[in-house]
């Protein structure tokens, strides 16, 4: 007799590494999003008011008094905190560590698990709810903010918010929005007969590794995806926000942003341990390249504020 059937009884499963996730989401936006450290319990601006301009001078005429001064109250971002836990067995992860290591693969996904919620909160973010910061739309300023209230969007409705930015001269340097609302800026593209702008960006592939590949822009600023972006209905149509952002900060005068608002916290530490076979994550650094702690004690870190500069808001999706 041939051996048939039985012959799975002279082999093994290879468990491939890691454990994988079943719905992901799509958080381009966190492979640039710029983060800076404060130290301190909040982080403060100071503002003034629309500058004066100079004055053109003639042989020893006197010169105007222009001085800059702050405004009183300041602009000042508190901090939120967002965390989650995982618990292991002493036994499961003395027993069972090949192929994965039980704590790298929960830690692995403990972070992810904080970036979702860090990037819906940019979105959807209110201070009143504890341990939440104010989301880029609570601090927009109401003048950067064009609501359609579920319309349909036309070219010019991108253009008009794209031009509400006046930091960094007026450029935005990254667009984030959902898959929803990005399909929807590339519906109105092909109905009126254009195709959209396209800039080269890096990728990862998983065959290659990094390429070089197109990204959607619009007038050369690229755009990203958060997928925890919400979308809501807005009478029979569904809507979401598009973000104009100026991320980073070179030291130059910023615009104007509301008072009082809440961010999340920014310095990072190890001071509370928790038991061996309990892992516990605060979110430390937001793409997850860096971990603090170590391996099987409890993890406690706090997130960096995000360096970000000019916002504009369209209520479009």
């Amino acid at each position: 007799m041939s051996l048939g059937p039985s012959a799975f009884n002279l082999t093994v499963d290879q468990l491939a590494k890691w454990l994988i996730e079943l719905f992901p989401f799509k958080i381009q936006i966190a492979r640039i999003w710029p983060f800076r450290p404060v130290a301190g319990g909040r982080l403060r601006f100071a503002q003034t008011k629309q500058l004066q301009l100079a004055q053109p001078l003639d042989d020893c005429a006197p010169i105007a008094e222009k001085t800059s001064e702050p405004i009183d109250p300041p602009t000042v971002f508190s901090y939120g905190e967002l965390a989650t836990n995982y618990r292991i067995c002493y036994s499961a992860q003395d027993r069972f560590q090949v192929p994965n290591d039980l704590t790298a693969v929960e830690d692995a996904l403990a972070i992810r698990q904080l970036l979702y919620l860090y990037f819906k909160l940019l979105d959807t973010g209110n201070s009143a709810n504890p341990g939440e910061f104010d989301s880029l739309f609570r601090i927009a300023d109401p003048s950067k903010i064009l609501n359609l209230a579920g319309a349909v969007p036309t070219l010019e409705n991108y253009d008009d918010v794209y031009f509400r930015i006046d930091d960094n001269d007026g450029r935005p340097n990254a667009i984030m929005s959902n898959s929803g609302a990005l399909r929807r800026f590339l519906s109105v593209n092909y109905t009126a007969g254009f195709r959209p702008d396209l800039t080269m960006d890096v990728w990862q592939d998983p065959i290659q590794g990094t390429v070089q590949a197109a990204r959607v822009s619009l007038h050369g600023t690229p755009w990203y995806l958060n997928d925890l972006i919400e979308t809501r209905v807005v009478g029979q149509a569904r809507a979401s926000n598009i973000y104009f952002m100026v991320l980073g900060d070179h030291g130059q005068p910023r615009s104007r942003s509301r008072r009082d608002r809440h961010h999340p916290r920014a310095d990072s530490r190890n001071d509370v341990r928790a038991p061996r076979d309990a892992g516990a994550r605060r979110l430390d650094d937001l793409r997850g390249l860096d971990v603090a702690g170590g391996h099987r004690d409890g993890i406690e870190g706090r997130p960096q504020r995000p360096a970000g500069r000019g916002c504009a808001v369209a209520g479009i999706g």
